[in-house]
Parts: structure tokens; sequence; C-alpha cells
């Protein structure tokens, strides 16, 4: 099992969780409203961490899940609390859930892993989120931004200079073609398989009727 669940009883080895895994996350759930949102915390979170002093953990209301990585807490959500919403510790600031992102952006799957020169990247394989969806390799992804940059290749919408800082790093990754056209797993070249797109563009590349259009192509609509 990739999570722990605390409930009830059992504060000692939670707390204990806590001091051996520092850049672990917990969820804090509402035993009894499966409704309410719940509330995701870096291990090291100094609200939880106050929280300890007061004795305000599974012994009350709330039960707690732990893991080491953020996206194993969303499928325990998935799994046993699919109402509910996440928040965000505004405390602690925990690092938003690829798989969160994955049902916003279909397209994008973030990730901070780190670049590797030798790697090979292989992308199609299906995941199931809330539907059937195909993997996308977050290491082409970032191997494509470091050649291309964050800069749309057909309207040149820079989401820093547009938005501020919130943008940085903003940009969708298009697939010159299509995963779900392949149907199975294919080694991709994230430099002359993918090309960095803004939304709107991307959205509007997949509108050509037998195939996506092609950035010169859509540039060249744009620009009439």
């Amino acid at each position: 099992m990739s999570y722990q669940v605390f409930d009830n009883g059992d504060d000692e080895e939670y707390f204990s969780w806590m001091e051996r895994n520092l850049a672990g996350f917990i969820l804090n759930v509402e035993r009894v409203s499966k409704s309410l949102p719940v509330v995701l915390h870096c291990s090291n979170c100094g609200h939880i961490r106050r929280g300890l002093t007061e004795g305000a953990f599974t012994g009350r209301d709330q039960i707690k899940i732990a893991a080491l990585e953020v996206d194993e807490l969303v499928k325990w959500r998935n799994k046993h609390r699919p109402d509910t919403t996440i928040k965000y510790c505004s405390d602690c600031k925990p690092p938003k859930s690829a798989l969160e992102q994955f049902l916003f952006y279909p397209d994008e799957l973030d990730s901070h892993v780190e670049l590797d020169s030798q790697a090979k990247f292989w992308e199609g394989a299906k995941v199931q989120v809330l539907v059937n969806q195909y993997e996308r390799d977050a290491l082409a992804r970032q191997r494509c931004i470091a050649r291309y940059g964050t800069r749309c290749l057909v309207c040149d919408c820079d989401f820093v200079e547009r938005y501020g800082p919130i943008g940085e790093g903003f940009i969708h990754v298009h697939h010159i073609t299509p995963l779900a056209s392949i149907n199975a797993g294919y080694q991709v070249d994230p430099i002359n398989d993918l090309q960095p797109v803004c939304p709107n563009c991307h959205a509007m590349l997949h509108r050509g009727k037998d195939q996506p259009l092609t950035i010169e192509e859509l540039r060249t609509m744009l620009n009439r």
C-alpha cells in the first residue's frame, strides 16, 4: 500500500510517521462528512504541527492519510471520497497533484523530475483517472520546453508577459501525431514530435477535419 491511514486511537504511530517522513504529505479528512473538502498538507506544515500540541488529530473528528507522494493521496480521495474537492494548505503550499491537473488539462501532466540526457520517452499507455486517457511522459514535455521555451509557436503568446508570475512555466505541449490515433505506446522524440502551444491554439490545431492542423497552417489562418 502506497499510503497509510491513521484513524482513531493511533496518534502515536501517526506522529512517528510524520517525524520519519518530513518530506511526505498528509491528507486531512473529516471522519463523518463525505462531502466536505479534504485538505492536503506537507508533513512539516506549521499549521499541522501547531495542532499536534493541542492533540487535534485522529482521536477527534478527522482521519489522516499519509503518503510520500501527493498523487497517492489523490488516488485515495478518488477511491474513497470521490465527491470531495481537494484544498491545498495555504500555509505550507504543497505541490499540486499531477492527477488533479490531468483532470482539467488532459494533454498536460506536470512533473518536477530531473532531465536525463540518455532518457528514452515512451507514451501512449492508458491510465484510468475518471475516464481512460493517454499517459504523457513528463520528461518528454520538459525536454520539448527546454528546446523551444514556453512561448506559443502559433500565436507567440507568452503567459509570463501576459499574466505575470502566475503564468511562469505554463504552456501546453502538442503531439504532432495524436496519441489517440496511435492507440499504442511509442517512443516519442521530444524535439521532433512535440511542440509548445497555448491552450487556445492547441484546441484549434485539433479542429482539423481529418487530422490536426500543422503549426504553419494554423499560423497562416491566424494572420489572415
